[in-house]
């Protein structure tokens, strides 16, 4: 196969797909309900909720992630231009 005709194939199969006939009023009343997510945070989440409460911990956090993300970036620098 070629990949226009399993490109083709896929989209047969994503057209089967059926939804529910009232899906868009259950999202609207989703909506409208303002209810939040249905998904219970996770442990990460309640555990960085619980570190947060001190400014210096916020602060700290920041400078954390800020770092992980340079560093992430220089090493994605660093195999683009010496690879």
């Amino acid at each position: 196969m070629n990949r226009q005709e399993v490109f083709e194939a896929w989209k047969r199969r994503k057209e089967q797909i059926e939804v529910c006939h009232d899906f868009s009023a259950e999202v609207m009343r989703c909506i409208r309900g303002n209810r939040p997510a249905s998904r219970a945070p996770g442990w990460i989440l309640i555990a960085l909720n619980r570190i947060a409460v001190r400014p210096w911990a916020k602060a700290a956090m920041i400078v954390l992630g800020v770092s992980l993300g340079l560093a992430r970036i220089l090493l994605t620098l660093q195999l683009i231009l010496f690879a």
